[in-house]
């Protein structure tokens, strides 16, 4: 049962790792451009307010360290669309419990798979 459980423990802290990779783009309000990162509830945020659309679309096109480059920040916010009420802590522990959830079902789903082909 440890062994398990242990299992299931690593295999979702590889998915909660590979879920926080997760990042869509938002541009919002003369131009207000934020890429959101974190599934199912973000809570890390790459923003910045630029002048221009074509300024602002750089967050759909560009990667991270070209845009820290230009001027970007990272903030720790949980006040972020598709946002849990729980705050930034709140969002890393429910896609923590979604992950293990995830990594428990695939766990049991593989094991039933297995069992039924031998």
């Amino acid at each position: 049962m440890a062994k398990k459980f242990i299992i299931i423990f690593i295999s979702g802290l590889a998915l909660f790792a590979a879920l926080s990779f997760y990042s869509y783009p938002s541009i919002c309000c003369m131009f207000s451009a934020n890429r959101y990162y974190g599934w199912p509830y973000p809570y890390l945020n790459l923003h910045k307010t630029v002048e221009t659309l074509d300024e602002a679309n750089l967050v759909k096109t560009e990667n991270v360290f070209d845009l820290m480059r230009n001027g970007w920040h990272f903030s720790f916010s949980g006040d972020m669309v598709n946002s849990s009420p729980l705050g930034p802590l709140g969002n890393i522990f429910v896609d923590f419990i979604v992950s293990i959830i995830f990594a428990g079902i695939i766990f049991y789903f593989v094991k039933f798979i297995r069992h039924k082909l031998l």
